[in-house]
């Protein structure tokens, strides 16, 4: 009897995965089609990262916050940049929006590296880097890294230091 209703147990709790992961699989294709790639993609070491560019002028580079993308500043400060002498360099951070996870994602330097390489295929000029909560602890290892390369960083609601291990990390990179 127990054996029987073990097996029970064990059919149902692999019906139910299986149910979620089909209609997690249905949502995500879903959302992928009210809100699809805005931008073209970037080969960086095999890895698609996708960036999207607006306007003329002075590189600025907006890395988004932690759970994000694009699409962050994209209705929000992007917009007051369109009419100003800027090229605005937006991008998914890797792992995140449509932008392909590298190995040791989870590690600012691997984050301020991707970045700075998706700006070299775009730039060769020092850039402002503009950085949103976690994306400002990108920035500014970015900076350090590359400081030829940076001409400013400007913080908006910053996280300047790794969020270290434990509690919620996994989450939040």
């Amino acid at each position: 009897m127990r054996r029987r209703l073990f097996g029970l147990g064990l059919a149902i709790v692999i019906a139910v995965g299986l149910g979620g992961c089909i209609r997690s699989g249905m949502l995500m294709s879903k959302i992928e089609k009210e809100y699809p790639p805005i931008g073209r993609f970037v080969d960086i070491g095999g890895k698609p990262q996708h960036v999207f560019e607006i306007g003329e002028g002075a590189p600025v580079v907006f890395i988004h916050g932690a759970s994000a993308n694009i699409r962050e500043f994209t209705s929000t400060l992007s917009p007051y940049l369109e009419d100003k002498p800027v090229k605005q360099i937006l991008m998914d951070r890797p792992g995140l929006g449509y932008s392909k996870r590298v190995k040791d994602a989870d590690r600012l330097s691997v984050q301020a590296q991707t970045s700075h390489s998706i700006v070299e295929t775009i730039t060769n000029e020092p850039v402002i880097l503009v950085g949103h909560s976690y994306g400002c602890a990108v920035s500014m290892r970015y900076a350090l890294d590359y400081p030829g390369d940076v001409k400013a960083v400007v913080m908006l609601s910053p996280v300047t230091h790794d969020w270290g291990i434990g509690g919620m990390t996994w989450y939040n990179q």
